[in-house]
């Protein structure tokens, strides 16, 4: 884009192209060519202007690693959009947590998706409940997951934990069902069934104060027995019995209902005892005293008392008051004691809302009710963010495991300005997302979704495919803009370079990889399989003899900019073969990748786990077996290259002896990246080369700790 400090930006006439495309109506859209073409000052253009359009709106820029994100968005591009397209706009720069805030109150936020606090704290995290899971609606009905709509309003609290945490209304603005990982969490006050990644509401120790602890948010999968989640209360249900539509109408005849409890006014006899005996019956605590006139009042305990009273009796005249009752009023504190939080006791009332956790159980993938509120928080302790617009800058570099969890969370609705919904006929900032790249090879999953049309890892045929649309806009496109040595630059690189760069194609097959996705010929004619012929299902593997995971750490450190973690786990089967069962790779923290391989190790029923040792020596032995001692480890050390390492693994694949139980997309582009001269695609090769320790570990018999007998 212009270089000069113009006042105003002139865009190229394949540059209003462009602009034309992003205001469509597809809504997930690639620009796609060479390098300084214009790509990321307009897909930043857009967004702004879609901030503009729809105030309160929330939007994202993502790279794959947050200081990049630092670097080239929020120091270069975004200053200069602002400058060139919209000096007249006054906007606020937060440099503490990088973003910038409109005078409508929209944000724009940066982010490098290798730092996993910052992107919860972004798009918050998806929170997905049984089907039969209920949740606390307004009108104190517990409604079951699978049964919320969009629009229904539900009870929440402040996302942030702080202070007193006031009850707040708490719409749903999106319900769908996936297939996912799911967990049965135990606890001493009840069960519940959720997505692994669910959070609930946990306790971390406050080191400034000795005997409190502070709230936190606590992963479903990161809970472990002893641990403590804030409990609510018990659910209930409408009451049907004669007794309840007695109290029903006691409550409607002598009580009443204010901001905070609920009560109800009776002279001492046997009425006021038969009150005592339904709220003991139903589980209401209470409180009672004598009023001047010699009557007694009797008030539930708390305000989850008074929920419970009016959700299970349901009176006609006081129900309709019981927004009044909860709403702003204080549900749970921000800090409990450490002593008592199981029981309650008068100096800690807090303890009864406290369950302690016995056990939880994997069981495996399945059904789930994915819910997002304006709140981002539900009774059931769920916790969702969103954003109206997600916008993937680099994105060739970006693994599609990432991409696939961001999208997930692109459920916030927007009402657009009324001046922009009278001039275009719409109410609502439509959902988009946005992406740029300098395209890689047609193995990346940029190729599958925006040129194939298919659902990156199964190959499926996309549902709408018009809601995916790319253009192709290279540096010729924006040749005014760009010094003429440039070019030179441009016509100087390999040939492989100037497709990539310069003319912004896909290329095909990398030439001499030791792996390929379809079959292939060697030199000597010989017939070599796929990676794709020897895909098999989990139906087709047989009784394993061995099963490892493999870890390959980071070599490199800082602030989130180092490589990721490969993990994979492979087996051995009866039959021979090797088979690939899961690609765990993650940007995790020791604690949090230690587990994971741990977690992995008994879930799979592994025989041990493997890690490579050159870069820190014990570190992945004591990281593992601090997370279990009781896990069987060995250290395996690279003194040959990665190629030389690679190469016996690749002929193994070529006698059609290993499978792939699934599709890997991530792990695939890696090893189909792999050449005889070495690894030719971004960043580091971490997880095929876990995949290559794994299978030398099972099929090449791992003689050694080192790889020098291969």
């Amino acid at each position: 884009m212009p270089q000069a400090a113009s006042v105003t930006a002139t865009l190229t006439p394949k540059q209003r192209e462009a602009n034309r495309l992003l205001a469509g109506p597809a809504r997930n859209i690639m620009l796609r060519g060479g390098s300084r073409s214009g790509k990321t000052f307009l897909l930043v253009r857009a967004i702004i202007q879609r901030a503009i359009n729809a105030p309160n709106s929330r939007h994202a820029i993502f790279r794959f690693r947050f200081n990049h994100a630092k670097t080239s968005i929020w120091s270069d591009t975004l200053p200069k959009v602002l400058k060139l397209c919209f000096p007249a706009l006054r906007v606020r720069f937060d440099k503490t947590d990088f973003y910038v805030e409109l005078p409508n109150g929209s944000q724009i936020w940066i982010a490098g998706l290798d730092d996993k606090d910052r992107v919860e704290k972004i798009l918050g995290q998806e929170y997905c409940l049984d089907p039969s899971a209920r949740v606390l609606a307004s009108d104190l009905t517990w409604v079951r997951a699978s049964e919320v709509e969009v629009g229904r309003e539900l009870i929440g609290f402040p996302e942030d934990l702080n202070g007193h945490m006031k009850l707040i209304p708490s719409t749903v603005t999106a319900a769908r069902s996936i297939r996912t990982r799911r967990l049965r969490v135990v606890t001493n006050k009840g069960e519940t069934i959720v997505s692994a990644c669910h959070k609930f509401v946990g306790y971390r120790d406050d080191r400034r104060t000795r005997n409190f602890r502070s709230l936190s948010w606590v992963r479903a999968d990161d809970l472990r027995p002893g641990d403590s989640v804030r409990f609510a209360c018990p659910v209930w249900d409408e009451g049907t019995t004669k007794a309840d539509g007695w109290l029903a109408g006691i409550l409607d005849g002598e009580g009443w209902a204010s901001a905070g409890n609920v009560g109800v006014a009776q002279n001492p006899g046997p009425v006021l005892d038969q009150i005592r005996t339904e709220f003991d019956r139903l589980g209401v605590g209470y409180k009672e005293h004598l009023a001047k006139e010699g009557c007694a009042k009797v008030q539930p305990d708390s305000i989850w008392s008074a929920l419970r009273l009016l959700g299970t009796t349901r009176p006609v005249r006081l129900l309709p008051k019981a927004r009044s009752v909860w709403e702003g009023r204080r549900g749970f504190v921000a800090r409990g004691c450490r002593s008592g939080h199981g029981t309650g006791t008068r100096a800690n009332p807090e303890g009864r809302h406290v369950a302690q956790v016995t056990r939880v159980d994997d069981l495996g993938e399945g059904e789930v009710v994915s819910l997002s509120t304006s709140s981002k928080t539900l009774i059931a302790d769920g916790f969702l963010g969103h954003n109206c617009t997600l916008y993937f800058n680099e994105s060739s570099q970006i693994p599609w495991g990432s991409i696939e969890t961001a999208m997930s969370r692109l459920a916030q609705k927007c009402a657009l300005a009324p001046a922009i919904a009278t001039a275009t006929g719409r109410t609502h900032l439509a959902l988009k997302a946005y992406f740029d790249c300098n395209p890689p090879s047609k193995l990346h999953w940029s190729y599958q979704l925006f040129r194939a049309k298919l659902k990156p890892g199964t190959k499926e045929s996309l549902p709408d495919p018009d809601n995916y649309v790319e253009m192709k806009i290279n540096p010729d496109d924006n040749r005014e803009n760009l010094p003429e040595e440039y070019f030179e630059v441009l016509d100087g690189m390999s040939s492989a370079k100037r497709t990539r760069f310069r003319d912004g194609e896909w290329a095909s097959e990398v030439n001499g990889a030791l792996w390929s996705l379809e079959d292939r010929k060697a030199e000597d004619g010989r017939a070599m399989p796929g990676i794709d012929a020897l895909r098999v299902t989990e139906a087709d593997v047989p009784d394993f003899r061995r099963i490892v995971v493999a870890v390959d750490p980071s070599g490199t450190k800082g602030d989130g900019g180092g490589d990721d973690i490969g993990i994979v786990v492979a087996a051995l089967g009866v039959d021979g073969q090797g088979y690939v069962l899961d690609d765990a790779t993650c940007q995790l923290s020791p604690e949090g990748w230690g587990r994971r391989a741990v977690d992995l190790y008994h879930r799979r029923r592994a025989d041990r786990v493997v890690g490579e040792a050159n870069f820190g020596g014990d570190m992945v032995r004591a990281i593992v077996q601090s997370a279990d001692r009781t896990v069987s480890y060995r250290d395996v050390k690279a003194s040959r290259g990665k190629v030389v390492r690679a190469e016996p693994i690749a002929a193994l694949y070529e006698q059609g002896k290993v499978h792939h139980v699934g599709d890997f997309p991530d792990l695939e582009d890696q090893m189909c990246n792999f050449t005889a001269n070495g690894y030719v695609g971004e960043g580091s090769p971490d997880r095929a080369d876990a995949l290559v320790w794994a299978l030398t570990e099972l099929m090449l018999d791992g003689k050694t700790s080192s790889l020098d007998a291969l």
